[in-house]
């Protein structure tokens, strides 16, 4: 039986010959290529772009050989009980460096989604026990997922920050160095908005997919009960390097992008944690 030292030291074989074969392929100036890949079942997809050093994009054909190699990394890197990979961010930059984000839990975003039932007949070829199975996948195939806890310990929070951070890396535009997310919520009212900069240092607004709020969300709802109490707002920046920070604000009122309906404080206090809301939000929902 092979062992996870040797399976991962397997797979770490493949990712280069994958990098080296991409090198095959770059093109005079370029400054980033950048490959996503999403498997479910027997449906996959390959999103290739890249990017040359003024920010442009050019068009480069993926090496039809750069797919074998991923269909034998879902085996190398599974895990029993906790599944494998549902998507890799792949990214090279001069002269021969990449980066892996591998991702085992958050929402790969499909477009155009995929079928339940596939989603379901991957997660029977590669078993998750229920605490490895994501609340995106149960919702996808129709599965009313657990309620969330209100209250975790400090482990569970610093995972869950780190979904957050790979749900973006998962989907971020390809090309991006740096971006910074903030995300507003007061009861069912809920704001995301989002700068990116691209290689060559333009800032640009972009739309993430719901699925980031939606791990936004899960990271407000498991820490209502802290002992701060429930945050408003948060922040989280991201660099290409890999790099990472996420912060929450638990004092001030945030500055909406739209003002919420008075139902959305009701709505608010009305939730886990409220006995610690601010003077604001009692203010508001009084007015």
């Amino acid at each position: 039986m092979v062992s996870k030292e040797e399976r991962q030291d397997q797979a770490g074989r493949a990712l280069d010959w994958v990098g080296g074969k991409l090198l095959t392929v770059a093109p005079p100036g370029w400054a980033v290529m950048d490959l996503k890949v999403s498997f479910a079942a027997d449906v996959e997809d390959f999103t290739f772009a890249t990017v040359l050093g003024d920010g442009s994009f050019v068009p480069v054909e993926m090496p039809e050989e750069v797919r074998a190699p991923f269909v034998d990394l879902r085996h190398l890197l599974h895990e029993p009980g906790a599944g494998t990979w549902f998507s890799i961010r792949f990214t090279m930059t001069p002269p021969d460096h990449y980066r892996v984000d591998l991702n085992f839990e958050v929402d790969p975003v499909w477009d155009p989604p995929i079928d339940p039932s596939v989603l379901a007949d991957d997660l029977l070829r590669w078993p998750r026990t229920p605490e490895n199975t994501p609340r995106w996948a149960l919702e996808a195939m129709g599965i009313e997922p657990p309620a969330l806890p209100d209250r975790v310990d400090y482990e569970e929070q610093a995972n869950q920050v780190k979904r957050v951070a790979n749900q973006l890396r998962q989907v971020l535009p390809a090309g991006w160095s740096y971006a910074q997310v903030q995300f507003r919520e007061i009861g069912d009212h809920t704001e995301v908005a989002t700068l990116v900069q691209n290689t060559v240092g333009v800032m640009s607004r972009w739309t993430p997919p719901q699925a980031v709020a939606d791990r936004f969300h899960e990271l407000r709802t498991m820490t209502r009960r802290t002992e701060h109490g429930p945050w408003f707002s948060a922040k989280a920046e991201l660099f290409s390097d890999g790099r990472e920070k996420v912060s929450t604000n638990r004092t001030d009122e945030p500055v909406w992008g739209t003002e919420p309906s008075a139902e959305s404080y009701l709505v608010e206090l009305g939730l886990p944690g409220a006995e610690r809301a601010p003077d604001w939000l009692r203010a508001r929902s009084n007015s």
